[in-house]
């Protein structure tokens, strides 16, 4: 528990440092993507969806791009297969600000956008199972702690617009639907999957959480150290953790991190082994105490484990973290060995 403390403490620390890496920013009520007990919802004509979304207390966010989660058509219905269609004049999805009273959207609009044409320019964009809203040419600002109605408006067409929902989901959505009479009382109901994309946000997944694999260990008695990472590093997950095999039987292993890892092939050390952590953030941690960041013992079939925590704080999605294993092994030529080096790149 202390080593996750540890940690905890030490990403609170040095968010400054973090916040100067070019991070992207993606933010979402049961953003992640695919997971069990997913629901769909077929919307009538002229109906709408709202969902209230409350920034983080410790941080706003500023968003260009909200997007609702869309699912498949059944089966016989109009663009079954996966498919429906949306022109640019029959969906929209508004920002409305919150009423202090009735807790129901305003008819104070900070953003209101179209579904924009498909890939070709012209005509209705295809809209299957995927995310789908507009793009706002000015971004709209969420204070930290503050709260906005995203609502979805489908206009009549022929097709059958679906919105995945997320009963499991890890957040919980308050949400009001308006069938012609306007908005009913907010409820806590199955939660709708939305999302509120920035302007710097990766295209290419920012707010998903991986790990990734950089360079490799160098060989010791058992072979070569290998990091196992268990566990997604998402947000306020605290149970996840790095396992190492094929260490030096009844060794201490030193757990080692920076932000993210070398971009220049690594810092050879010798004989095989390399740092492949980045070397100014790893430098900095180290002359300020905080690397190594966890020691553990090694059984004597050279397995450990070092347990990790990742905080609930919104400002460190998509912030990648370094981590590489150093052990002493006094039958190898330095007298030590490496590991790989795990990056985890913190998502929902």
């Amino acid at each position: 528990m202390c080593q996750r403390n540890h940690l905890v403490f030490a990403i609170i620390l040095f968010q400054g440092i973090l916040l100067g890496q070019n991070l992207t920013v993606c933010d979402g009520i049961n953003h992640v993507n695919p997971g069990p007990g997913l629901t769909n919802q077929t919307l009538a004509n002229g109906s709408e969806v709202a969902v209230l979304y409350t920034a983080p207390a410790n941080t706003g966010i500023e968003f260009t791009n909200p997007q609702f989660r869309f699912g498949a058509p059944t089966a016989g219905a109009p663009g079954a297969g996966g498919v429906i269609a949306i022109s640019a004049s029959q969906g929209t999805i508004r920002i409305h600000t919150v009423d202090p009273i009735s807790g129901l959207p305003t008819g104070t609009v900070l953003a209101s956008g179209t579904f924009g044409p498909n890939s070709g320019g012209t005509g209705p964009i295809a809209v299957g199972v995927t995310w789908n809203g507009p793009v706002f040419t000015t971004p709209v600002n969420i204070p930290a702690g503050g709260s906005v109605w995203v609502v979805y408006t489908r206009q009549p067409y022929t097709g059958q617009p679906i919105l995945q929902l997320a009963p499991n989901g890890p957040n919980t959505v308050t949400s009001s639907i308006n069938t012609g009479g306007g908005f009913g009382a907010p409820v806590l109901t199955d939660s709708y999957r939305v999302r509120l994309r920035s302007t710097n946000c990766n295209p290419s997944g920012a707010g998903y959480p991986t790990w990734t694999t950089v360079g490799s260990g160098c060989t010791g008695q058992l072979g070569t150290p290998d990091l196992i990472p268990n566990g997604l590093p998402t947000l306020g997950n605290g149970s996840i953790a790095l396992n190492i095999v094929n260490g030096p039987p009844g060794q201490i292993a030193y757990l080692f991190w920076s932000i993210g890892a070398t971009t220049g092939g690594g810092l050879p050390l010798g004989s095989g082994c390399t740092l492949w952590l980045d070397y100014a953030s790893f430098n900095q941690f180290l002359v300020l105490g905080l690397n190594p960041l966890q020691t553990t013992l090694l059984d004597n079939n050279g397995l450990g484990t070092f347990p990790l925590a990742v905080p609930a704080d919104i400002g460190l999605v998509s912030v990648p973290f370094g981590f590489q294993v150093a052990m002493g092994d006094w039958l190898a030529p330095l007298g030590y060995v490496v590991s790989e080096a795990e990056v985890a790149t913190i998502g929902f």
